[in-house]
């Protein structure tokens, strides 16, 4: 499976803040913290970049959350 430049530049365990070893249930959660922390609807004034913020938390889990592109990703 082939992923983005910008994926495999970004460190998405970083932008979920959980270790590599962290199991599925763990990358869940903490997808739904940062979520609910930079949800676009909560963010006020600067809403523009929460979106983008918003945007990189949901790569970081659909890539993190699927066994085969979190294999990608890790190679």
């Amino acid at each position: 499976m082939r992923l983005g430049s910008e994926v495999l530049a970004a460190d998405l365990y970083g932008i979920l803040d959980v270790s590599e070893r962290a199991n599925r249930e763990e990358i869940r959660r903490a997808w739904r913290l940062a979520a609910m922390r930079s949800h676009p609807d909560l963010a006020g004034a600067d809403r523009e970049q929460a979106e983008q913020l918003m945007a990189r938390i949901n790569v970081a889990a659909s890539v993190l959350l699927d066994p085969e592109r979190r294999a990608a990703y890790d190679r």
